[in-house]
């Protein structure tokens, strides 16, 4: 890989930016340890002022795996580098840069997350003069077959598989794996050998995080059995640039069309599910039923034990039957409960704090905890407390029922226990009319009834009220009979005196 290109990518920073040290000996060691810090760029260059022969370097290293790196570049007379090897994690070895200029440069990048301080040992790398006869060209033509029974490498001096290429490759025309190249594919992979482990078409890796982009990928299966996948990528992004994307469909007419018929009792072994999207033990389905018009959205645990679904978690109102929805949940339509159901708001079963229950079994009822109220504005009109007291008009109710108001009845029943039928029996001690008089001129009001000012602070109560006032109804009728008997016997007296 040639780093002019690599710079004017943006894949790493330019010179300017980076440390530099200079290293003009035929051998030595450069290392990092303790100055292995977070966020550096740094670069070593090596001259061992030996132009006809290669740089030779033993390296050890310990770095953050993917993150940190270090590079072991070649460098030809002309100053162009190219990268001879590329070590992150934990390596050693030795690589030689292969070309005859003496020359070599090591470049480290590390980014923000974890370094010495963190327990990595950073590395160290020893070079000096490859004396190992090599046969070097800059450039290699044959004009006939070349047969090579090992393997070969171009760019570095220990391939890995039969060729071994570090470097950049251009192919004018098509290419075949596992098969003969065709002109009007440019690559072409094919398995050719049943297999019983998943083979795939293009495995792409890339170890610049959050850098480059595969564009492309088609495969299919030929024979009874087999599955087809469009791509298959292991981390990353995936961009899909214009166009739908169909799963179960090669005419998929939205963004994202997925053609299944799923199981909206959620068995995991169905194929068919629309999405399974799994978590480490729960799973979220989502799909359709045909045969019963039926689209669904179900979450479980592994298995068939269902699981909460959350619905804006953190915030925004849901609608249903509508597109605009004005609070948390609105439903523009009925809501229907099953019988032995519930609807609970606030609290739910014995949780402590305030709650109310619409419930139906064999009858509906209202279940509360502590006070209901209803309200007519911001008014309350109605109100029941925990301890079964009602309220019309007032939110504290004494009694079992409190009215702050007029009541309008056709009739109202009272139950009392005792009446005032004792001012008929004999032991009675009704007073005397002198006596009455005396008590209204000292009192202001008749004996036994409240004053104007008792009813005025606390009320009256209208069955003990009603005993009263018919007591006193009672004491009239006896003091009328007195008055009757002395009439009769005044009215006696004188039509004897008349008689005379």
């Amino acid at each position: 890989m040639n780093l002019k290109i690599f710079y004017t990518i943006g894949l790493a920073l330019s010179f300017m930016a980076l440390g530099i040290d200079s290293y003009a000996q035929q051998s030595g060691t450069i290392s990092l340890t303790t100055g292995y810090i977070d966020d550096m760029q740094q670069v070593w260059d090596i001259n061992t002022g030996t132009p006809e022969k290669p740089v030779l370097i033993t390296y050890t290293v310990d770095t953050e795996e993917e993150c940190d790196y270090v590079w072991i570049c070649s460098v030809d007379n002309a100053g162009n580098m190219n990268i001879v090897k590329i070590l992150t994690g934990s390596a050693t070895g030795t690589v030689s840069t292969i070309l005859p200029t003496g020359k070599a440069k090591v470049l480290f990048f590390s980014d923000g997350s974890v370094c010495y301080a963190d327990g990595y040992a950073g590395f160290s790398l020893n070079y000096a003069v490859d004396n190992t006869p090599r046969t070097y060209n800059e450039n290699t033509y044959t004009s006939s077959n070349a047969i090579i029974g090992g393997k070969v490498g171009i760019g570095t001096i220990d391939p890995r598989e039969k060729l071994d290429v570090n470097g950049n490759v251009i192919f004018s025309g098509s290419v075949g794996i596992g098969t003969i190249a065709e002109t009007k594919n440019k690559l072409n992979l094919i398995q050719n050998q049943a297999s019983m482990s998943p083979v795939y078409g293009i495995l792409s890796r890339t170890y610049n995080h959050g850098n480059g982009n595969v564009y492309g990928i088609f495969s299919s299966v030929v024979g009874p059995v087999g599955k087809r996948w469009a791509g298959y990528f292991n981390g990353g992004d995936v961009t899909v640039l214009g166009g739908n994307i169909g799963v179960g469909t090669a005419t998929p007419k939205a963004k994202f069309e997925i053609v299944a018929e799923g199981d909206p009792l959620f068995n995991e072994d169905n194929p068919n599910n629309g999405i399974q999207i799994k978590g480490t033990d729960q799973v979220l389905y989502m799909g359709v039923k045909s045969d019963t018009h039926v689209g669904y959205i179900q979450s479980v645990d592994y298995g068939t034990v269902v699981a909460p679904l959350l619905l804006n978690a953190r915030g925004g109102n849901v609608g249903i039957g509508t597109t605009t929805p004005i609070s948390t949940l609105d439903v523009n339509g009925d809501i229907h409960t099953p019988e032995n159901s519930s609807l609970w708001i606030g609290g739910y079963g014995d949780e402590g704090g305030p709650r109310l229950r619409l419930h139906h079994s064999t009858n509906a009822y209202i279940d509360y905890v502590d006070h209901l109220y209803f309200r007519a504005g911001v008014d309350e009109v109605f109100t029941m407390t925990a301890s079964g007291k009602v309220g019309i008009g007032t939110v504290n109710p004494q009694n079992a029922l409190d009215v702050n108001g007029t009541i309008h009845a056709k009739e109202v029943k009272v139950d009392l226990n005792g009446w005032a039928d004792f001012v008929f029996e004999k032991n009675y001690n009704l007073p005397s009319l002198a006596e009455v008089n005396q008590f209204i001129e000292d009192n202001g009001h008749l004996p036994n009834i409240p004053s104007a000012q008792e009813v005025k602070e606390n009320g009256v109560n209208l069955a003990e009220m009603q005993a009263k006032l018919l007591q006193k109804v009672e004491e009239l009728t006896l003091y009328s009979i007195q008055q009757q008997k002395e009439i009769q016997s005044l009215k006696s007296e004188l039509e004897s005196l008349k008689n005379k």
